[in-house]
């Protein structure tokens, strides 16, 4: 009898292990397939929480937590600052820690955000809902958040709001200190999503699963190692736009745009030579210098993955 006691026990305990979770999924009522395909084609294991069953869940029993959209009566229950967690919620970012308040944008042509490479990259496929209604995009205002936030998507007025971004393991998150890292993810309206968008979700995910040191910006991105430069085609007389950018606080330091004529083959960007003229009064540090090509034509899309990125170390004796 202790024999087959052993045996039963034994048997419970490898299905425990077997059946483990990655991902506490907590909904208002069910799920998003947008994000459940996601989570899928990245091998995630996932249980969906509806908002009724988060006082009985234990989130200890998952690597991460998942918060979607909606307004959330067991809000409070859900420990996020003990666990890694994705926060894809408008609307308790105060009970989360997050920010005292939210902003949001919306506009009367398709949103874009600068991406972690200072690229710009349209989020949504259209304006507007089938009401007319504009799209909106959630930020978080520099102000009001944790200085230390990793920045993977800002407005592109001024690049210091966080539309996505994470905190690392250890950082404070409100009155708490995070035993897990964290990513905040603005843009919701997942069925007007863009593949950028999607995107920046694989992104924001791998960040608040990562380990270690790695940084999670890597997922699904060009690791920008190209050996033979970055060529676009130029079907029309177009422009190549410069930025020099600051790293520390993804400030525009200046910007110039030079003219490129038509090219029906490839334009090269290591070939363009121009000059900077730079501020007498800019300080030491890294900067990136940003070329972006385009042509001003509605029929042209235009891939602004295309862009080409350089760091550089500016000195006081430079």
């Amino acid at each position: 009898m202790e024999k087959g006691w052993l045996i039963i026990l034994f048997i419970l305990v490898n299905l425990l292990v077997v059946q483990a979770v990655d991902v506490a999924y907590v909904v208002k009522n069910r799920a998003n397939p947008v994000y459940t395909n996601i989570l899928n084609s990245k091998n995630l294991s996932y249980d969906v929480i509806p908002d009724r069953s988060i006082p009985n869940t234990n989130f200890m029993d998952y690597n991460l937590i998942f918060v979607d959209d909606g307004i959330l009566k067991y809000a409070n229950y859900i420990p996020i600052s003990e666990h890694n967690s994705l926060i894809a919620n408008s609307y308790h970012y105060d009970d989360f820690g997050l920010t005292e308040d939210i902003s949001f944008i919306g506009a009367n042509q398709p949103l874009t955000v600068y991406s972690g490479h200072h690229v710009i990259e349209q989020v949504y496929n259209r304006c507007c809902d089938n009401k007319g209604i504009a799209l909106p995009m959630y930020y978080l205002e520099e102000q009001f958040v944790n200085a230390n936030f990793n920045f993977l998507a800002t407005t592109t007025v001024d690049g210091h709001n966080t539309i996505v971004g994470g905190l690392d393991k250890g950082e404070v998150l409100g009155s708490n200190i995070l035993e897990g890292n964290l990513c905040f993810f603005g843009i919701i309206k997942t069925m007007y999503w863009t593949d950028a968008t999607k995107n920046l979700f694989e992104r924001c995910l791998g960040f608040a699963l990562r380990d270690g040191d790695d940084n999670g910006d890597d997922d699904g991105g060009d690791d920008g190692d190209d050996d033979e430069g970055v060529k676009v085609p130029i079907p029309k007389d177009g422009n190549v736009l410069i930025k020099l950018i600051r790293v520390k606080d993804n400030e525009v330091i200046l910007t110039k745009l030079i003219l490129v004529p038509q090219n029906n083959n490839f334009y090269d960007f290591e070939n363009l030579e121009t000059d900077l003229v730079l501020p007498s009064d800019l300080i030491t540090g890294d900067y990136d210098i940003v070329l972006e090509g385009f042509v001003n034509d509605a029929s042209c899309n235009v891939n602004y993955n295309n862009a080409l990125v350089t760091r550089i170390n500016i000195r006081g004796d430079s």
